[in-house]
């Protein structure tokens, strides 16, 4: 799997009930919470959804940084993505 971004947006945007992405300014200090009012129900079922989408694992004692906003999610999903690129070339 590689980092696809339009995949992470989809993802946010879907779980807002949101059907078009440019409905959504997305940049790196979009705060989940205080930008676009999610709640922790909302933020759980987006970790779930990356998780599976992207076939990663969250660390659970990162969850409340990664999930501060938009910026610190991507940044950890391409990281995620790359570390297990590197792990199944080996």
């Amino acid at each position: 799997m590689e980092f696809n971004e339009n995949m992470l947006k989809s993802i946010i945007a879907n779980n807002l009930k949101i059907i078009s992405l440019d409905e959504i300014e997305f940049t790196n200090n979009l705060s989940f919470q205080n930008d676009l009012g999610m709640g922790s129900i909302e933020l759980v079922e987006i970790m779930v959804e990356v998780e599976t989408q992207f076939g990663i694992e969250f660390d659970f004692d990162e969850i409340g940084e990664i999930l501060a906003d938009y910026g610190k999610l991507k940044e950890y999903v391409v990281k995620k993505v790359g570390l297990m690129s590197i792990d199944s070339t080996n």
